[in-house]
Parts: C-alpha cells; sequence; structure tokens
C-alpha cells in the first residue's frame, strides 16, 4: 500500500498497526482514504528515527525505538473520525488527538501508545477547551523523550494535502495560531537538531502528486 522508500526500520507492531487503520478508516473511506493517512504515519515513523539516531550520536539518552515507532504508526489514527466524507478536516479536527487515544484504549493497545496518540500535537488550554476536550495543556504535552520526538517529527509532514513542511514555514503556521506553539517547535529544533527533508521529497515526490490529484477528484466526486 505504502509508496516511496522507507528507512530500514522494521518492528512486529507494523502488521498490527496497518490492521488497525484499516479496521477503522474502511469504515468511512475508500481504501486510498487508509493509504494516505498510513503512509503519513509510516513517513512520520522513519523521521522519528532519523531524529532518535542523531540525538543519540550527539550524546543524548537513548530512546525507546520499538515503542517510538510503534506509536508513531498509529498516531493519527483518530483523524479517520475527524475528516469529512469529502477528506476535508472538520472544524474540531484537532480532537483526532484525543479520539485516537480513545481507540487505541479501546483496543487494548499499550497505555504508553495511547499517549502518544494524545500528546503528539502540543495544545494550549483555549484550544482544549474550544474542542470541548477535558484535559489541561500540561496534560496534552509531551511527558516523555518519545513523545517528544514524535511531536517533533510530525511538524515535517502533512496529510490532509501530503506534502513535505520546511521547518520555518510550519513554525510561522503555528505563530498563528499563538506564538508559545511555536515556542514548543523551536524547542524541539533546539533539542534534537535540524532536520532535512529533501531526500524524503524526492522519494515521494511521484506519490504526493498522484495522490493529491485523487484527493481532488475525490473531494469533486462527494459534492452534494
Amino acid at each position: 500500500m505504502t509508496r516511496g522508500k522507507s528507512l530500514q526500520y522494521t518492528f512486529v507492531g507494523m502488521d498490527k498497526a496497518l490492521a488497525l487503520h484499516r479496521k477503522i478508516g474502511l469504515k468511512k473511506f475508500p481504501e486510498k482514504v487508509v493509504e494516505i493517512i498510513w503512509t503519513h504515519c509510516k513517513i512520520v515513523a522513519d523521521i522519528c528515527m532519523v531524529v532518535a539516531d542523531k540525538f543519540e550520536a550527539n550524546g543524548g539518552k537513548n530512546v525507546d525505538r520499538e515503542m517510538l515507532f510503534s506509536g508513531a504508526l498509529v498516531h493519527d489514527i483518530g483523524a479517520y473520525k475527524c475528516f469529512d466524507k469529502r477528506f476535508i478536516p472538520k472544524k474540531n479536527y484537532m480532537r483526532h488527538q484525543y479520539e485516537g487515544w480513545k481507540i487505541l484504549k479501546n483496543e487494548g493497545w499499550d497505555e504508553r501508545i495511547a499517549n502518544m496518540a494524545l500528546r503528539h500535537t502540543p495544545l494550549l488550554d483555549f484550544q482544549l477547551k474550544n474542542l470541548s476536550m477535558k484535559f489541561k495543556e500540561e496534560e496534552i504535552k509531551p511527558q516523555n523523550l518519545e513523545e517528544e520526538i514524535l511531536a517533533y517529527a510530525d511538524i515535517f509532514h502533512s496529510k490532509g494535502r501530503p506534502r513535505f513542511n520546511e521547518f520555518e514555514q510550519y513554525v510561522s503556521f503555528l505563530d498563528s495560531i499563538d506564538k508559545r506553539c511555536s515556542e514548543i517547535a523551536r524547542e524541539y529544533r533546539e533539542k534534537f537538531g535540524e532536520f532535512d527533508t529533501k531526500i524524503w521529497e524526492a522519494n515521494y515526490l511521484v506519490w504526493h502528486r498522484d495522490v493529491n490529484k485523487w484527493i481532488d477528484d475525490f473531494k469533486v466526486s462527494r459534492e452534494i
């Protein structure tokens, strides 16, 4: 299902993760949407491994790669609940973190993996209130090294309109929400180092082009 070149890291959880994507996604969407969200999660999982390698090589403490990789593969499992039938994000899209947490807990996944879904994008109190999520921002922000790496890696790829993101471009978007959001992102870059998307863009160039055309056609086909 996944297009493009993947890195060498493969854990036992991949089959289980893909099965969960299919179980949740195919209730509402065609196979192609599952491919898009799964591929995004796989890209982010691979980026997590690169970030972990660099962090450890620069003297950082050891990363639990299996937990990190597995958590990244399902970090957006709640997204299926937060796109409308045309694959357009709903107004409450950021609830996908909470929805993913609920799905993983209900499916019996390790609580640490469920928490990675819940915390992969830090949210502020005003955002949580608007989303009717009964959490405080201190509970939503990453609590450990693996959650931090996932939050950082997720910056570099988007799925609703699949593409790689330049860090400064993404931080400008965060600034438009609240400067505290961009400050968190900069703290992660300071801790984990720069990440260059150029090689990744080349590997996924054709897939991005083809899947974005499919998304455009899919939205038109589901117009009311």
